[in-house]
């Protein structure tokens, strides 16, 4: 195949995958290929796309000079972005950056709040999923616990309280110190890490979870849960 055309394939793919991993690569104001050569993904491979961009561009937009076109991608420079293709290609999603539902601690309204801090404090957990069935009504956690007792008063907690005494501090957006999103299941990888990026950022409340379900819909059946320390461990 010849070089200029092998070229612009490979790089329309790109575009066209990095359009395909949601919103982050959706502005209308920004190139997809730049996002991904600013984002911390695209880190390791931004000498090369830097390159790969301005031989596109004098491809696109520069006139053929005697029915030629002022350069030639060479065989390694279109080996390059083959393998960057493939890289965003094979990159991780949400659900495979998540503790999967069925591995969370979760609990109901009727849960004892003693025994739910227990195991939080067993497992290593500190936010907890309040289910109804499948679906996700809230999140229990220690900013929860802390929020009751300050406006309640300790003699509000007997030793047979439950979550539905809490009933009013655990939906997500009901959250003083701390925040929940909602992730779509295919989200990329880098997305979620923008997100967690925004939050501290911020320098204000913080993110402390995203749930995953199938197209980031809190009604739909909860299928994850990511952390901050999820992204932070995850090195590939």
């Amino acid at each position: 195949m010849n070089e200029v055309i092998e070229f612009l394939d490979l790089y329309n793919k790109l575009e066209q995958v990095l359009k395909g991993r949601g919103s982050y690569y959706n502005d209308r104001y920004e190139s997809p290929v730049l996002r991904y050569q600013n984002s911390a993904e695209g880190k390791r491979y931004r000498e090369e796309i830097e390159t790969i961009r301005a031989v596109r561009n004098l491809l696109v937009h520069v006139p053929l000079m005697d029915g030629t076109n002022p350069v030639t991608p060479s065989p390694s420079l279109n080996a390059k972005l083959r393998e960057i293709v493939n890289s965003v290609q094979n990159s991780k999603t949400a659900i495979d950056l998540s503790t999967w539902a069925e591995h969370l601690i979760t609990a109901t309204l009727d849960s004892n709040v003693y025994d739910v801090m227990r195991t939080m404090e067993s497992k290593g957990f500190s936010h907890v999923p309040v289910m109804n069935h499948d679906r996700m009504m809230g999140v229990f956690s220690k900013g929860t616990f802390f929020t009751y007792t300050i406006s309640k008063g300790f003699n509000s907690l007997s030793p047979d309280i439950t979550l539905a005494a809490m009933r009013d501090l655990l939906p997500v957006r009901n959250h003083s110190s701390e925040y929940y999103e909602f992730a779509a299941e295919d989200t990329s990888k880098e997305e979620i890490v923008q997100r967690f990026d925004v939050s501290y950022k911020r320098n204000r409340s913080r993110l402390a979870a995203i749930f995953v379900t199938r197209d980031g819909n809190p009604n739909q059946e909860l299928l994850g849960m990511i952390t901050p320390w999820d992204v932070l461990g995850d090195k590939s």
